[in-house]
């Protein structure tokens, strides 16, 4: 690691996963740069941590942006990463009555999905709402992604 530089061409404020790629694309433009963080750690979304008082459970802080790191981005940068897929898509306990009564959906089980929305909500409706709205979210990633790289 080089020492502080009196001057920079640029700060990035948050050493996340959108400050630490923005920085790397900065800095391979030829620009000399600083990344401020907060926490005593890098990483941001990437961090795991308890989730939920009492469940010995070690989740991703901001789950949702879990394996959305793209292709493009491993290639412009260089970088030599081999991301794993998920197996817990979600995961929601919820204590009612003293009873912990949980949704847990898998990313490589949908009979189980199925199953599992039907166990917490005694319907299939639910979990044929859960399908649409991937549907939907597969659709706009497909018109967002291209803008976003």
């Amino acid at each position: 690691m080089s020492s502080l530089s009196p001057r920079y061409d640029v700060a990035v404020i948050g050493g996340g996963h959108n400050g630490l790629v923005s920085a790397c694309y900065l800095a391979k433009a030829g620009l000399s740069v600083l990344v401020l963080e907060r926490n005593a750690e890098l990483g941001g979304a990437t961090r795991s941590a308890k989730a939920f008082e009492g469940m010995d459970a070690r989740l991703s802080v901001y789950s949702y942006l879990v394996s959305l790191f793209p292709q493009k981005i491993l290639d412009d940068l260089g970088l030599n990463l081999n991301l794993l897929p998920r197996r817990t898509a979600s995961y929601s306990p919820v204590l009612e009555d003293g009873k912990l009564r949980e949704l847990l959906l898998r990313n490589d089980a949908s009979d189980g999905n199925r199953e599992a929305f039907i166990a917490r909500t005694c319907s299939d409706s639910d979990y044929s709402g859960y399908l649409a709205l991937q549907d939907i979210r597969i659709h706009l990633a497909s018109v967002i992604c291209p803008s976003l790289t």
